[in-house]
């Protein structure tokens, strides 16, 4: 595979710098790819986090009324899960 690819730029005579930036775009846009394609998982999952964060808050503090998760938390999940995926898709950039 590598000498076929050294046969080709051999016979385009590519320059090494244009070379060398084709190779970080493409590896750029592999990782927002990868980030793009991780990132509905992750926005699902901060819904989650910030309900065990909330349960070991109130484990600490000695108390635990579900309604308080329900009443600041439940109502926002849609839009949680929207800013977790956009949160991770702007790592990835």
């Amino acid at each position: 595979m590598m000498t076929a690819m050294l046969r080709l730029l051999e016979f385009f005579q590519v320059d090494k710098n244009i070379l060398k930036d084709v190779l970080e775009v493409m590896l750029r846009l592999g990782i927002f790819s990868l980030f793009a394609v991780i990132s509905p998982f992750v926005g699902r999952l901060l819904p989650r986090l910030l309900k065990g964060i909330f349960k070991l808050f109130c484990r600490f503090m000695r108390t635990y009324d579900e309604s308080v998760y329900d009443r600041f938390i439940k109502p926002h999940h849609d839009s949680l899960v929207l800013i977790g995926t956009l949160t991770f898709v702007a790592i990835g950039v």
